[in-house]
């Protein structure tokens, strides 16, 4: 798979929200999960935000947006808020292609650690992050900003026993 993997512009944004909204629908096919399938598209805003940062990452196929990676850095820690690859293009290394792109800005810059949120047990959510070197991380040890994340995450009905705090640690660039 041969992915270019380039930073996010303002003028992706629609179509990284219809990105959103496709991988979305994975969900639907997942007990108790299903109402992730009609949820709202991260917002242009934050989208814009992340890409003022740097921080924001969109993988292409045959010129398209068809994936995006959104992440925010936070001292020494680099924190993926949102990765998503359009249901048609999934399984084919664009997720694997995204985080790699943020894995090398996070060695090239300093950051010490990757961190997230996800689901413990869907497939494509910590399984996934665990071939990328994440584990997941005690709740005594987080630091206070995912303290408030999963206390939000919490606040919108997901379950401690359904969610998960990873973090990956970040070998320096030579």
């Amino acid at each position: 798979m041969n992915a270019l993997v380039r930073r996010g512009v303002a003028a992706d944004i629609p179509l990284l929200q219809q990105i959103e909204c496709s991988a979305a629908q994975r969900f639907a096919q997942l007990p108790g999960l299903g109402w992730l399938a009609d949820g709202e598209p991260y917002d242009a805003d934050q989208h814009q935000r992340l890409m003022a940062l740097g921080t924001h990452w969109v993988v292409e196929h045959q010129g398209q947006p068809v994936g995006f990676l959104a992440a925010e850095r936070f001292g020494t820690d680099l924190h993926v808020w949102e990765l998503d690859v359009a249901l048609p293009h999934q399984g084919r290394g664009r997720g694997r292609a995204l985080l790699s792109a943020a894995q090398q800005y996070a060695a090239a810059s300093g950051v010490q650690r990757l961190t997230l949120t996800t689901f413990r047990e869907v497939p494509w959510n910590a399984p996934f992050y665990r071939r990328f070197g994440f584990r997941e991380w005690a709740a005594a040890e987080w630091p206070p900003r995912l303290q408030q994340v999963m206390a939000r995450e919490r606040a919108l009905g997901l379950t401690p026993e359904e969610r998960c705090v990873m973090q990956c640690p970040v070998t320096p660039a030579e």
